[in-house]
């Protein structure tokens, strides 16, 4: 008698003799490997939904800061590590600074930036720009949900 390849199931010949035990082990190969196959598949599902949960989700802060004027540095500090900061000031530009990254981006038409540097909860910028002396900048930062 032969075998397959992968599960070693039974593959009878003509002349082969059909027994009960060779069905019976045939089918507890088959019941193991459906099993393996579901608790594979149900652990995959359970952590692609623990990654997709974290998805979208995040909790947002609004605050005000005051600007220190262009040669004092703006030290803006957070409760725990901020993902993304957007100010906004007063004639409609906004700027935004994504965690980890040396620049900001300002939307307005300049189309500009200006530098950046973080720290685990801080971000710090030296320029006029969201930072004009006594200039009140209304925030807001997302956090992320872990």
């Amino acid at each position: 008698m032969d075998h397959t390849t992968n599960h070693q199931l039974s593959q009878w010949e003509n002349t082969d003799r059909v027994l009960m035990e060779d069905f019976n082990a045939d089918n507890a190969k088959i019941d193991a490997a459906l099993r393996a196959e579901a608790d594979a598949r149900a652990a995959a599902d359970a952590a692609l939904a623990a990654q997709v949960a974290k998805l979208g989700n995040c909790q947002i802060s609004r605050f005000t800061y005051t600007g220190t004027g262009p040669d004092v540095p703006q030290v803006l500090t957070f409760p725990k590590k901020p993902l993304m900061v957007m100010m906004m000031n007063g004639s409609g530009c906004a700027a935004f600074c994504l965690y980890g990254f040396t620049s900001s981006r300002l939307l307005d038409s300049s189309d500009g930036h200006f530098p950046v540097s973080w720290t685990e909860n801080s971000l710090t910028w030296t320029s006029s720009t969201m930072n004009a002396k006594g200039t009140p900048y209304p925030a807001l930062v997302l956090y992320a949900m872990d």
